[in-house]
């Protein structure tokens, strides 16, 4: 039987009192280290419940996910075998049509064309598989001018520096239309940059057959007189645009009045010249151009035509 520690005591050097102490520190120590692993695995357990109803409230959220994207998948199955339904669009009162399909056709007009237009809406109603009643493009060609009259009666604001255009276009027979339309000087766009259309005004469009010099003057000054003198006209080379201008000058010493450069380049092309051979020269340029020209539509498809300018 071995010895007791009691016994074994007298072996150790230091006194009792000593190794006493140390054995009481050791406990604490021991009691300390013990505490704080107790409070980890508190800290623990907590972290571990919190973990569990996150995953708990995750499982819960993709559940509830799961169960809507199985309510999807059967409204979406219900949907394909339903017929599609269009936006509400009530007819004007005596039209036909609404303010939905007008406002669609003008602006898809505006993009592809008239008859094109209504090509285009036959396709997408057709691959809807809805049938609806369509305008003809003389309707889609009626709105589109409707909605000129409109911009046309819009106010102008008065300014002094506005730059007329001014020139006959659209000849049918006798009848003609004087077009104006107005640029703003002050907001031009940088040297190197065109003009856009939002830049250009139509300022005025007036059919007729008489396009004398006094005619033009009497809409030169129905114009000035609703929007202001302006700062320059452009014009052509015809006379009755020119003299007609002069009403301008008078009203506004200030106003000029310049040459369009292209029909003036145009018309020097085409002034004879002394000396200047008939064949093979410059001046010859008009006519070639214009016998390309034909040599190259007889070869081209119609569409790939660019339309020619009706003046």
């Amino acid at each position: 039987m071995g010895t007791s520690s009691f016994l074994r005591v007298g072996e150790y050097k230091s006194p009792i009192r000593v190794v006493a102490g140390v054995l009481w520190r050791s406990r604490e120590t021991q009691r300390r280290r013990g505490r704080e692993k107790h409070r980890k695995i508190e800290d623990l357990q907590r972290n571990e419940q919190k973990m569990c109803r996150v995953i708990a409230r995750q499982d819960q959220e993709l559940a509830e996910m799961r169960l809507q994207r199985d309510q999807l998948r059967v409204e979406n199955q219900q949907l394909r075998g339903q017929p599609v339904v269009l936006p509400e669009d009530p007819p004007l009162p005596s039209h036909p049509f609404g303010a939905r399909m007008i406002s669609w056709c003008v602006n898809l007009g505006r993009v592809i064309g008239l008859r094109p237009c209504v090509a285009c809406l036959q396709i997408v109603f057709e691959w809807l598989g809805v049938t609806v009643r369509l305008p003809d493009w003389t309707s889609v060609r009626t709105w589109l001018m409707r909605v000129g009259v409109a911009a046309l009666e819009e106010p102008v604001e008065v300014a002094e520096d506005w730059v007329w255009m001014a020139d006959h276009s659209n000849p049918i027979g006798p009848e003609k239309v004087l077009v104006i339309l107005g640029v703003r000087a002050s907001p031009l766009p940088p040297p190197g940059e065109t003009l856009t259309h939002a830049d250009v005004r139509v300022l005025a469009v007036r059919p007729g057959v008489s396009g004398k010099r006094e005619d033009m003057a009497r809409a030169y000054t129905q114009l000035a007189e609703r929007i202001g003198n302006p700062l320059a006209l452009v014009v052509d080379g015809a006379v009755e645009l020119r003299e007609g201008a002069e009403v301008l000058v008078t009203r506004r010493k200030e106003t000029l009045i310049w040459s369009d450069f292209k029909h003036y380049a145009a018309n020097v092309l085409k002034r004879p010249h002394r000396g200047v051979a008939p064949v093979g020269s410059l001046w010859t340029l008009p006519g070639r151009r214009s016998r390309k020209r034909v040599s190259v539509e007889n070869r081209l498809p119609l569409n790939l035509l660019c339309p020619r300018h009706p003046g």
